[in-house]
């Protein structure tokens, strides 16, 4: 299964554990990998609440807080988002997906979102 492969690559680019993805944390690296997961589901079409039950979230609105959620560190957010790259390219979008995925525009968008 695709998400579970998603899951993966997002613990070893971002160097956390499944548990920890999927654990109660707040602290800002396992924040930030989480949100990228959820980001890369979400651009694969995956509904807000499968997405929260994968990530063992309540429910979809913590996905939805967490997918509009962005730190206002330019930096960071590069970094999480050339992160996110790593993560998609690894998935090859041209065969696993359901469409193709502009690179280019997806980066813009994670970079740029709120």
């Amino acid at each position: 299964m695709i998400e579970r492969t998603v899951i993966k690559q997002t613990c070893i680019e971002f160097g956390v554990t499944e548990r920890q993805l999927t654990d109660k944390s707040r602290r800002s690296e396992i924040v930030d990998a989480r949100q990228a997961c959820a980001i890369v589901l979400r651009e694969m079409e995956f509904t807000y609440k499968y997405i929260a039950e994968l990530l063992g979230r309540k429910d979809h609105s913590t996905i939805i807080h967490l997918l509009t959620t962005r730190t206002h560190n330019k930096h960071r957010n590069e970094r999480r988002a050339n992160k996110i790259l790593r993560i998609c390219k690894t998935l090859n979008y041209n065969e696993k997906a359901r469409y193709k995925l502009n690179m280019k525009d997806f980066l813009e968008k994670v970079q740029h979102t709120k």
